[in-house]
């Protein structure tokens, strides 16, 4: 059997001489329990969150998005843009005009963007299953219909049941520099049908309304700012964005779900690693009561190293034997963490233990989990090569200094 690791566990489960190394020990694997626990657990919430916003956000962003690289607008018509929207993959397909605008309601005044879509939006999105109050119209006979977003709702104090009507004000791009500031914008009104709820951003940003309303408002004719595709089941979404692209030339862009919220996903990104970097810290500080218990250990049975050197034990020998010592107490203390933190992850799923809000006012009621099979892999190797590293240099210190009184007194 190797001797390093059979000393190892001797020293390891064998009866101290002093207390104190027990108690340290002991504190040292609680803090390895408790930090790989709380890796685990963080960033599997953290998963969970990220799942939670892909879903809500996939009912309002399309498989694919076109617009335009300059300018607001583009002409729906153009002959490139047509052969585009009849290629192999594409289920539906939504014409799109947003503009900004000042809304009014009873009063209040708020900025926000006005997003008129055509018949097939619920086609293309989901928005119509997001609505949390009222309905989701926008055209009843001659009549404008608006469905705002919560956050809108909110700022503006909309409240479905009174028949106030929402005014709406868009610069007039038509006026002349210098002209009358009072009619420098142009202004109509919509019946307000029902509010949705999709996030945080979205709901405080978009009021969706029927594309001629906008157009009419705006003075454009045949002229859209995007086109939103759903594609069928069995499209591969890269292939089709490829093949749109070499359609459509350099004058338009195509972007997939993914692209249309970049910023968000990196800024999730960064805030995993930041989490990840700030647990891996706390690891650290943690890994120190193992130096302590190691040390005081090598201190402990000095006497019995002096010994086994005497016997013709090599001075890498001893350090592999109180390395493989502090490894086994970091990998103790990973493995109970990695359970508890699993075992916590899954009730959380099962049974919600832990709510968001008691006030209806988030998407879900408990904090959403979802784990990783990387993240558990990637927290055993940080967790286990991180403390084994710290651990080793001063064990490499201390023996080389036993070795050195050996040598002497040799």
């Amino acid at each position: 059997m190797n001797f390093p690791l059979f000393a190892a566990k001797r020293y390891l489960f064998a009866k101290k001489k002093h207390n104190a190394v027990n108690i340290i020990t002991g504190i040292s694997i609680l803090g390895v329990v408790v930090a790989t626990a709380a890796l685990i657990i963080s960033l599997s919430v953290f998963n969970g969150f990220q799942d939670l916003f892909r879903k809500q956000s996939s009912t309002f962003d399309p498989d694919i998005k076109i617009l335009p690289v300059n300018g607001k607008v583009f002409d729906k018509g153009l002959e490139p843009v047509q052969t585009a929207l009849l290629m192999k993959g594409i289920d539906e397909y939504s014409y799109v005009l947003e503009e900004d605008a000042m809304f009014k309601y009873r009063g209040k005044e708020y900025i926000a963007t006005l997003k008129g879509v055509d018949g097939n939006f619920t086609g293309v999105s989901g928005l119509d299953t997001m609505i949390y109050e009222g309905d989701f119209m926008l055209k009843q006979k001659s009549l404008d219909f608006a469905v705002v977003g919560g956050g809108v709702a909110y700022h503006l104090g909309v409240q479905l049941n009174l028949i106030d009507v929402l005014k709406v004000y868009v610069p007039d791009r038509l006026a002349r520099p210098g002209s009358n500031p009072m009619k420098a914008f142009r202004n109509d009104y919509l019946i307000l049908a029902g509010t949705f709820r999709v996030t945080a951003d979205i709901d405080s940003k978009y009021v969706i309304v029927p594309i001629d309303f906008i157009s009419d408002l705006l003075g454009y004719k045949n002229k859209v700012s995007a086109i939103e595709i759903k594609l069928k089941p069995d499209a591969d979404v890269d292939e089709v964005r490829d093949m749109l692209m070499s359609i459509l030339g350099d004058s338009f862009k195509v972007l997939d779900r993914y692209q249309q919220q970049e910023s968000v996903y990196a800024a999730m990104r960064a805030e995993k690693l930041m989490i990840f970097v700030i647990l891996i810290f706390i690891l650290v500080i943690a890994t120190f009561n193992i130096i302590g218990s190691t040390v005081m250990l090598i201190i402990e049975k000095k006497d019995n190293i002096l010994t086994l050197f005497k016997l013709g034990m090599q001075r890498n020998a001893a350090i592999k034997l109180f390395a493989i010592e502090s490894s086994v107490v970091i990998f103790l203390g990973s493995m109970i963490g990695l359970l508890i933190g699993l075992l916590f992850c899954f009730i959380q799923q099962e049974f919600g233990i832990i709510s968001l809000s008691n006030n209806g006012g988030f998407l879900v009621d408990n904090y959403p989990v979802r784990i990783l099979l990387s993240d558990i892999f990637i927290i055993t190797l940080c967790v286990n090569v991180v403390g084994a590293i710290i651990c080793l240099l001063p064990i490499r210190v201390i023996i080389r200094r036993i070795a050195s009184v050996n040598t002497v007194v040799g």
